[in-house]
């Protein structure tokens, strides 16, 4: 997943111990009909990984 995230542009989207579970439930919940729940638990781990690299970025931790 994360593989096709970086080639088409996006940051990793990273699955927190506290979301594995669900994770994994919407994995074998979805089908190629219905993706819908994947997609928004996808979009809220790329949300968040973007909100940690902004925050890295604005308090310069990275050339410390």
């Amino acid at each position: 997943m994360n593989l096709i995230l970086l080639k088409n542009g996006y940051t990793l989207a990273v699955i927190k111990m506290a979301e594995r579970k669900k994770y994994i439930e919407t994995i074998e919940s979805s089908n190629e009909q219905n993706m819908t729940d994947f997609y928004e638990l996808i979009i809220e781990a790329e949300k968040e990984s973007l909100e940690l690299y902004i925050e890295t970025i604005k308090k310069n931790i990275i050339w410390k």
